[in-house]
């Protein structure tokens, strides 16, 4: 599944098309009731793509300072995922009346930089294992060049129109 789910995110040179279709890809390789993933953008993360909610339209656009979260902070400073077994025992997550108890957070990193972070959910308390984490990780380490090499291309197109209309107007 990894392998087949690996071709199809680097056959994608479209950004927009990649973010939304990346969280339906990862459903293959690692189950999930909820998943977010967030982009980064100097100090900020936003919701870019969001699966499994009620209101998953109302999440997208949704911004954080990096700051304000205790794990998407221990996720940049270490470079690694964070699997929570049981929500409910973790500091870190406010107490909520329902919580989905199993959360898996996957660092989106390219170039020794993390560009965003993939955080799935599930019900059932203890669900993911260090295999989800390792399997999570070659997926997100994935995903990143994708992202990264899709931007690279956007780039050089616009530049190249950039390049092609300066030259028109010279001529």
């Amino acid at each position: 599944a990894l392998t087949s789910v690996s071709s199809t995110l680097t056959a994608s040179l479209q950004s927009d098309e990649l973010v939304a279709s990346l969280l339906d890809q990862l459903a293959m390789v690692i189950p999930y009731d909820t998943a977010t993933m967030w982009l980064r953008e100097k100090d900020r993360l936003t919701v870019a793509a969001a699966r499994g909610f009620p209101d998953t339209e109302r999440r997208l656009g949704l911004t954080i300072a990096m700051e304000d979260s205790a794990l998407f902070k221990e996720m940049i400073r270490t470079g690694q995922g964070i699997l929570i077994g049981d929500v409910r025992q973790d500091p870190r997550f406010p107490p909520l009346e329902a919580p989905r108890l199993s959360w898996l957070g996957l660092p989106l990193i390219s170039k020794n930089e993390m560009i965003g972070v993939l955080a799935l959910e599930k019900w059932q308390a203890h669900f993911y294992s260090r295999e989800h984490v390792q399997v999570g990780t070659t997926f997100s380490s994935q995903a990143a060049v994708a992202l990264d090499n899709a931007r690279l291309f956007e780039d050089s197109l616009g530049r190249a129109t950039e390049l092609d209309e300066r030259s028109q107007r010279l001529a």
